[in-house]
């Protein structure tokens, strides 16, 4: 039986969408690869390899200008088999995680509590 795993999150930076982009594309092809861009909609898709013995996680990030800072929305999703699950949330934590040490990124969150 099939399943599928959803997760998604948004974080704000305070720089350009431009470098936000180009990071999250370093990012992805770093932990898989860039399916699709289009700079006109602020769109990026991929899919990312979390082991050898399981589906890619779809990825899809929309990054967007408001006001001062960028917005960065994820969503990821993938299909589960009988013994597998939470691989979407895995695939958004590595995700993550990657992203934090882009060097152009760091310190640049706004995100916070």
């Amino acid at each position: 039986m099939l399943t599928e795993s959803r997760a998604q999150t948004t974080i704000r930076y305070a720089t350009e969408p431009v470098v936000v982009a180009n990071a999250c594309q370093r990012t992805l092809r770093l932990l898989g690869e860039v399916t699709h861009v289009s700079r006109e909609t602020g769109s990026i898709a991929g899919k990312l390899k979390l082991d050898w013995l399981t589906n890619s996680v779809l990825i899809d990030l929309t990054i967007t200008k408001k006001g001062d800072e960028t917005e960065l929305s994820i969503s990821t999703q993938r299909k589960e088999g009988a013994l597998t699950s939470g691989g979407a949330q895995n695939g958004l934590q590595r995700f993550l995680h990657a992203l934090a040490q882009d060097k152009e990124l760091q310190g640049k969150s706004a995100s916070g509590w």
